[in-house]
């Protein structure tokens, strides 16, 4: 993990969720870092070459995060036990699966839903609010497209990142080409943005739910998470890594 790039980009989060009107103390934001780089450290233990890793090491990581969580909110802690999981599954995924298994697993170990997991705990939301159906969906969505855009590095990947890591599949894998793949990314986003912002109108200007306020926060901690990422990822193309 490349600290400094991390750390600044903690910083710019920090501007996007003032633009949702979130915020949030200097503490919050170095616990952030540290899930981060958490994320990182699970990452490598899975993913490089020659890196083998022994259970302690797992629980380790696992005990910090939940101790990184805000008031073991069963939202952070749900968070940190699906992405434990997922790194799990993602072992098994090969390519004869399709493209909407791998999103199925792979979306989920991409380590997003730890972030909006401690927002969500952060702000004390309600979890059969962030449980419920529509926020499901909605997560489960955001959480495609930013695996998408984590693989969208790949698309020019140096070759020193390629010989650091094990082989695995990426999205790319199930694309005839780069453009079919792009295009594919793009469109969701597209489509991703028009959804929310019919939820803007919704929740938040019409409040068209007796709870529309905890629905509201809910949508805007996974939307703050998704602009991040896309800043990361597909505008600055930088993958955080030395």
């Amino acid at each position: 993990m490349n600290k400094d790039s991390v750390l600044a980009y903690v910083k710019l989060y920090q501007h996007i969720l003032e633009q949702y009107h979130i915020t949030l103390s200097e503490e919050d934001f170095k616990n952030i870092y540290k899930l981060v780089e958490l994320v990182f450290q699970l990452d490598d233990l899975y993913d490089l070459v020659g890196k083998s890793f022994k259970n302690h090491e797992l629980a380790k990581i696992k005990k910090t995060m939940i101790n990184l969580m805000p008031n073991n909110h069963p939202i952070g802690l749900s968070a940190i036990e699906t992405l434990f999981q997922a790194m799990e599954n993602e072992i098994s995924l090969n390519l004869s699966e399709s493209l909407t298994k791998y999103l199925t697993v792979a979306s989920k170990s991409i380590g997003s839903g730890i972030l909006t997991g401690y927002l969500a705990s952060r702000l004390a939301l309600e979890s059969k609010v962030w449980f419920s159906k529509i926020i499901i969906e909605f997560n489960d969505e955001i959480d495609t497209i930013i695996r998408l855009a984590n693989d969208y590095l790949d698309l020019n990947t140096h070759q020193k990142r390629k010989l650091a890591e094990i082989p695995q599949i990426k999205a790319l894998n199930f694309f005839n080409n780069k453009s079919q793949y792009k295009r594919y990314l793009f469109s969701r986003y597209v489509i991703h943005k028009f959804r929310y912002l019919v939820y803007l109108i919704r929740f938040k200007y019409l409040k068209l739910s007796s709870n529309w306020k905890e629905h509201w926060q809910a949508i805007i901690c996974s939307e703050s998470i998704l602009d991040w990422a896309f800043k990361v990822y597909v505008i600055d193309r930088n993958s955080c890594q030395e």
